[in-house]
């Protein structure tokens, strides 16, 4: 399937379509900083529907002396309505910048503190992650890296 295919999912008997076309928003590139200490834990909560882009990215090593920036660039859009996702993430290095964006979609659903994104297109694949939300905000825990995304739109 290629990255302006589309697909149809089934869930609890509701026919959504899902979509790998381009999210059409585009936030700022956000450089990785490395914080020194543990992550803050996910704390769940209810995720709005609506375009958000990234907003912060933090890389944390495990070292007390961690500081400064990883070399990691990104820029993310994800968007969100009550059973679908899209997401564009184009991520570089500050010598070689982005790379191409890729696009991602499907559905997702959440419990307790766990967001989880069934991947439809433009290949399949389940990717758990834990989140936090709250007000515009949605964090999202991926490994030792933390995501911010701040609501640009909601529905």
């Amino acid at each position: 399937m290629d990255a302006s295919a589309s697909s149809t999912a089934t869930e609890t008997s509701v026919n959504t379509t899902v979509t790998c076309r381009p999210t059409g928003a585009e936030g700022p590139v956000i450089e990785e900083l490395a914080v020194a200490g543990d992550m803050p834990p996910p704390l769940g909560g209810e995720i709005k529907s609506g375009t958000y882009v990234l907003s912060l990215l933090q890389f944390y090593p495990g070292g007390a002396d961690a500081g400064g920036t990883t070399g990691l660039d990104a820029r993310k859009t994800l968007v969100l309505d009550s059973m679908t996702y899209r997401l564009t993430d184009a991520e570089g290095t500050d010598d070689a910048g982005l790379g191409a964006p890729q696009i991602t979609g499907g559905t997702y659903s959440v419990a307790e503190k766990t967001l989880t994104r069934s991947q439809e297109c433009p290949t399949l694949a389940s990717v758990a992650n834990g989140y936090s939300a709250a007000g515009s905000q949605l964090g999202i825990y991926r490994g030792a890296h933390f995501e911010v995304y701040e609501l640009q739109t909601p529905p």
